[in-house]
């Protein structure tokens, strides 16, 4: 009998790292098929993404439908303000891979290479000065877990 396992000790919710990685940027994926491990392999780090977001606002939702899954990161950045434009303006223009960190430290992909996710944005006042961001697109794989040890700078 098949069973899904369980770790009834932690099972922290949100994430606490989100990084968008161009394609430039992403090399390879590297499948260890043995063992079942995935490596990521980048390039051009200056053209990487790191999000600052505000505490629990971060989430990862990954839907599966139709032999593929709907991926979605949201994350709420606080205070909309000129010194961000630049990069929001190149974030919509792009395709891009999230590379993001959860709060049981698992290190997940999503995005693939036939598929990469689309940067949308909405700025509000109301309530608070934020700018509510989202990854989505859809895929044919679930996202990747990443070895810890795993990400190597080429």
């Amino acid at each position: 009998m098949k069973k899904i396992s369980f770790d009834f000790k932690t099972n922290l919710p949100g994430l606490s790292m989100v990084y968008a990685i161009p394609p430039s940027s992403l090399k390879r994926v590297r499948r260890d098929y043995t063992h079942e491990n995935f490596f990521l392999e980048l390039v051009n780090l200056e053209q990487i993404i790191e999000f600052y977001f505000t505490d629990d606002t971060a989430q990862f939702k990954q839907v599966g439908e139709n032999n593929g899954y709907k991926t979605e990161l949201i994350l709420v950045a606080p205070k909309d303000q000129p010194v961000n434009r630049n990069i929001f303006r190149e974030l919509l223009a792009g395709y891009w891979f999230v590379l993001f960190v959860d709060q049981n430290n698992y290190i997940r992909l999503i995005g693939t290479e036939e598929n990469q996710l689309r940067f949308s944005l909405e700025a509000s006042t109301s309530g608070r000065n934020q700018v509510n961001c989202s990854f989505a697109g859809y895929q044919d794989e679930q996202a990747l877990f990443i070895e810890n040890s795993g990400i190597n700078i080429l």
